[in-house]
């Protein structure tokens, strides 16, 4: 997949990379020390990738990822950009995202914040406008 990007994808990664401090790759944002994401631009003009969102498993059910992709869509819904993403389980020890179906909980996850099924496994979430809000 190309990293290069659209001016409009290059910026809205920019911006959601300044929620956060840089990872171990170039792809890869610490929000702190217990989420970690990963979004790239996409190859095409009108979206941008999620890759992966990880929470620590200490803080799960908090909040914590929702709160990190409620910032992410905030960002991605200004620069008037869809965003995609493959709803599988990461494996921080490898540092890669796990190989197989889509995760059942993750896809219930993001389905919950707007996202639809798009291609394969993949899930695709079209920006909103002001006000908008899910399904709409």
């Amino acid at each position: 997949m190309s990293r290069t990007g659209t001016p409009s994808a290059l910026a809205c990664v920019a911006e959601i990379r300044a929620l956060g401090n840089s990872g171990p790759t170039a792809d890869t944002i610490m929000l702190d020390n217990s989420v970690i994401l990963g979004v790239q631009p996409s190859n095409r003009a009108d979206r941008v990738r999620l890759t992966y969102i990880w929470v620590s498993k200490s803080v799960r059910g908090q909040g914590h990822g929702t709160r990190a992709l409620e910032a992410i869509l905030s960002i991605v819904d200004r620069h008037a950009l869809a965003i995609l993403v493959r709803p599988a389980a990461f494996d921080r020890h490898y540092g890669s995202v796990m190989a197989g179906p889509p995760n059942k909980v993750l896809t219930s996850w993001y389905a919950r914040h707007g996202f639809r099924p798009f291609s394969g496994p993949h899930m695709l979430r079209e920006p909103r406008r002001n006000g908008e809000q899910h399904g709409q």
